[in-house]
């Protein structure tokens, strides 16, 4: 099983068209009971937007995700595969890993969760929009 620090994130109010960088780590930690774990993630669409796994476009918005222990600059997020979209994915060295990865996570130890935000070229909504994200743990060396 896996513990997450905090159990939401706020952007603040970025308008269209932006890129947004989270400014805190979101920790993730095995706390398994003695078991080392291969971390996953998944993302989902917003309230009213949809979540697209290569680019932002009319009420189309990308997460990317990275596990890292400082914060990550924009080059590091694109470095790796780390784009979210609906289908459960690997934290591996080369999906999601910075300087850091999910893959055989030993117990009680903490990774640092980092976002890029790219905001939808245009929008038909002005609403706060909510973006959920699943992080699940697996057995070690599920990848």
């Amino acid at each position: 099983s896996i513990a997450v620090g905090t159990a939401t994130y706020s952007f603040g109010s970025p308008g269209v068209n932006e890129t947004v960088l989270s400014t805190g780590a979101i920790p993730v930690l095995n706390d398994s009971f003695g078991r080392t774990e291969d971390f996953r993630i998944t993302g989902a669409n917003a309230t009213d937007w949809t979540i697209s796994n290569s680019t932002n476009g009319a009420d189309i918005f990308y997460l990317r995700a990275l596990l890292n222990t400082t914060a990550p600059t924009q080059a590091d997020f694109t470095a790796v595969k780390s784009t979210l979209d609906a289908v459960i994915a690997n934290m591996a060295a080369f999906n999601y890993g910075g300087n850091q990865n999910g893959n055989n996570v030993a117990f009680n130890t903490t990774r640092n969760l980092w976002f890029m935000l790219g905001t939808p070229t245009s929008t038909s909504y002005t609403t706060e929009q909510t973006i959920s994200i699943t992080l699940t743990a697996a057995d070690a060396s599920t990848y």
